[in-house]
């Protein structure tokens, strides 16, 4: 029984239209909001494709079959996949610094090589639509991921089912046939109940992507052959025809209808279910079956060399646009139409040089294919493994090779520790840390060590045993200057952070301020800290208290920060959040626990650590500068402080620390002092700035006898 196993060029178009949707929704996604699903269209082609290749193998036997296939395969992904990860992971060493924004970048790196990016990438809290997802330049590498793994299931069902066809087995076509729609059904069912539930693993999962590929392979099965017998129960023919999908021009027509309406409509936060399905039936439309011949107009214009050639160099188009965009989104910028222009440019005269000198000279290597597939596939492991080996000596000593100031500087800007200025003097005993997860959030706990001297604290009525923190991201940005407190006087220390979730926000009641996880996680640490607590001990509250210019990825347009202060709604929120805020205080206070404010410190429009290098420094979010007037601040900050001055003097044992003297010394608030961090983004405090404060937080604890010490300070 002979298969039709014939070039179609229009197929190659499609790719074309697929990766070209895709670019421009990368580009801006309000171009083409539903770009994204040109993926989906690739997986249908994919499957399709590679089932028609291994349809077409003459080997004898399971291992020759497995083998000959694996090796075309990685002669066809790996050379241009390895080129565009090594180049790529070159450029991000200059030129992105480690930071939250970059944070799943390196692994998803290292996965990628492996065909298992997409894995790490479901593993994340972030969705394919997060911003961090943007400023990962091996994001898309999921997708590649999701196809090589299905490389390692289909190869072997193909090879039954071809080789139960060669010899008409009909009880074995079916049951082959029955298999693969089954697991196509699972996967189908999984998909739809998985994008409501677990969203990251639904968009990233080949267990939930397995249907879009198997679309693609089925409807070859269906309509390969040229010939059939009723005696042959062709359970694929039944479910998509016999040799066609019907007339040409129709299928056409509605194939392309369906995969337009996905490009408007598609929704990412309804995805793959419902929205893949339209990519997915149109791609089955468009292709047709292995029989049909691209005599329509659709497909005789998707036959048209110019449709062609864009779909040849479409793997290429897709390894490097990607990188491409998130290097430039990292240092010039990704939002004005020259820088589209350049965008596209680059991608695709580097798509053309990489097809026409590694893609293609590998892909049909006559020395290569002159070798066994065993060799071949032993060859580009071997190669994987070395550029891998390259790139894992570049993540390790990123600091060393990168442009960044950042990098260079690192002990400035992470918070590595007030150890590693030069100017302190190590304690001998430096704490014992213990790091966990708790409601949604982290905790670090700091212990004194066995052995150590005990410390030296006079333990008045008021003297504190221990200190927990609770609060965001800001907490955790405090946290250098509280391993040093703890090293000093030998506390023990407890921080509880959940990034985003302020523990008394003031903006809001808390209830209303934050999500139920975040109330959850407030609700936890607290009594946790009620349980373990005793009096004299101090509660420490740093989180921010003021809405934010801008994040590390995006600024967020506000013009008139005092109108978004001090307008009515915001005053009436400011008092009922100032009421509420007593319900949370009230427990530790009745428990005699000392509670100290963090007032709030300065905030900028730009993020610095995306601001301070001749690369990114006419970055547009870095537009709002690294400077903010000294008054103009004082004027911000103002009702945050009565907040807690009203608080201080209506309770006992509520105080606040403030900082903000310190960190803003002159006239004008700088992110930036004597070429030095202050605030790692727009209003972290860096490890510079820990090492600033440190002082001033261990002697407003003495002073206010909330800490009573014999011990010299080791601060500068």
């Amino acid at each position: 029984m002979k298969l039709s196993t014939s070039y179609r060029p229009d197929i190659d178009g499609l790719r074309a239209i697929a990766v070209l949707s895709v670019m421009l929704y990368h580009l801006k996604s309000s171009l083409l909001p539903g770009g994204f699903i040109g993926v989906d269209v690739f997986f249908v082609i994919s499957g399709f494709v590679v089932t028609s290749s291994l349809a077409q193998s003459s080997a004898i036997n399971a291992w020759q079959f497995i083998t000959q296939f694996y090796a075309r395969r990685l002669a066809r992904i790996m050379p241009a996949l390895l080129f565009v990860l090594l180049t790529t992971i070159v450029c991000a060493t200059l030129f992105i610094p480690q930071a939250w924004l970059s944070q799943f970048s390196e692994e998803t790196a290292r996965f990628a090589f492996f065909g298992l990016s997409n894995i790490k990438l479901q593993n994340n809290v972030d969705t394919y639509f997060a911003p961090r997802t943007e400023y990962n330049p091996y994001t898309h590498t999921w997708s590649l991921g999701v196809e090589e793994q299905f490389y390692l299931i289909v190869p072997v069902l193909i090879y039954f089912w071809l080789k139960a066809t060669r010899k008409q087995h009909h009880r074995a076509i079916a049951q082959i046939q029955t298999l693969l729609g089954l697991l196509t059904l699972t996967s189908f069912l999984w998909c739809i109940w998985a994008t409501s539930h677990y969203p990251t693993i639904a968009f990233y999962s080949i267990s939930t992507r397995f249907w879009e590929l198997a679309a693609g392979a089925g409807l070859f099965i269906a309509t390969c052959h040229q010939h059939q017998t009723r005696r042959t129960p062709h359970l694929m023919s039944n479910l998509f025809g016999m040799n066609t999908l019907g007339s040409p021009a129709l299928t056409a027509g509605a194939g392309l209808i369906l995969i337009g309406l996905g490009f408007i409509f598609a929704n990412g936060t309804q995805f793959p279910w419902p929205w893949a399905l339209l990519p997915v039936l149109g791609t089955v439309l468009l292709i047709g079956g292995a029989h049909l011949q691209p005599s329509d107009r659709i497909r005789t214009f998707l036959s048209k060399p110019t449709v062609v050639w864009v779909g040849k160099h479409s793997y290429s188009l897709y390894l490097w646009h990607w990188p491409i965009y998130v290097l430039l989104r990292w240092t010039m910028g990704l939002d004005q139409p020259w820088q589209y222009a350049i965008a596209l440019t680059l991608a695709i005269l580097l798509s053309m040089l990489s097809y026409r000198f590694v893609e293609q000279p590998l892909r049909h290597n006559r020395h290569l294919e002159k070798l066994s597939p065993s060799v071949i596939i032993v060859i580009f492991l071997i190669a994987t493994a070395s550029i891998y080996a390259i790139s894992s000596h570049l993540f390790r000593h990123g600091s060393r090779y990168s442009l960044s100031t950042v990098m260079k500087h690192e002990q400035d800007w992470y918070r590595n520790g007030l150890s590693t200025f030069p100017n302190m003097v190590p304690y001998e005993c430096q704490p014992e840390r213990k790091m966990g997860s708790i409601s949604g959030g982290h905790y670090i706990e700091l212990r004194p060590k066995e052995g150590c001297p005990s410390n030296e604290l006079t333990q008045a009525p008021n003297g504190v045993q221990q200190i927990f923190i609770l609060g965001d991201s800001h907490a955790d940005a405090l946290f250098p200057a509280l391993e040093e407190l703890s090293a000093q006087h030998q506390i023990p220390v407890f921080l509880y952070a959940y990034p985003g979730c302020s523990f008394i926000d003031f903006r809001a009641p808390m209830q209303q301020g934050f999500g139920a996880d975040c109330n959850v996680f407030n609700q936890e640490v607290s009594a946790q800290v009620l349980k373990q607590a005793k009096p004299g001990d101090l509660v420490l509250l740093p989180s921010l208290r003021m809405r934010r210019y801008t994040d590390q990825w995006a600024n967020f347009g506000i013009t008139n920060m005092r109108e978004q202060m001090y307008n009515e709604k915001a005053n009436m929120a400011r008092t009922a959040a100032t009421i509420d805020a007593k319900q949370w205080i009230v427990p530790f206070v009745n428990a005699k626990i000392n509670v100290v404010f963090v007032a709030p410190p300065p905030i900028f429009k730009s993020p610095t650590f995306r601001c301070v290098d001749w690369f990114n420094q006419h970055n547009p979010i870095c537009a709002g500068g690294l400077t903010i007037p000294k008054s103009e601040m004082v004027l911000l900050r103002t009702p945050v402080l009565e907040q807690m001055q009203t608080l201080s003097q209506q309770l006992p044992r509520v105080w606040t620390w403030d900082p903000f003297d310190t960190l803003c010394p002159g006239d004008q608030c700088k992110a930036v002092l004597e070429g030095r961090p202050l605030f790692f983004d727009g209003d972290h405090l860096s490890n510079y700035a820990n090492w600033l404060v440190y002082p001033n937080l261990n002697n407003w604890l003495i002073q206010n006898r909330l800490l009573v010490s014999q011990k010299k300070s080791s601060a500068q």
